[in-house]
């Protein structure tokens, strides 16, 4: 958004996106890095963002998977 607020970022879009939703990966929240796609994303006229911040479990899966396939 620093961009956004010295003027350096353009925001003449042609199309509005209407109702979207934005799912939030599991590492931005484990960092605090913030919403920052969400932010972007309301800067389009006429869009509606609906945060998703639960985990979908994917990665979780994903290293139950690999750690199980690993020799001991």
């Amino acid at each position: 958004m620093l961009r956004h607020k010295a003027g350096l970022l353009r925001t003449d879009f042609k199309a509005r996106l209407g109702k979207v939703s934005y799912h939030v990966p599991c590492h931005l929240r484990v960092q605090n890095i913030g919403l920052k796609t969400r932010d972007v994303l309301r800067l389009v006229p006429d869009t509606t963002v609906e945060v998703i911040e639960r985990c979908s479990g994917t990665m979780a899966a994903t290293r139950s998977r690999a750690s199980s396939a690993r020799p001991r």
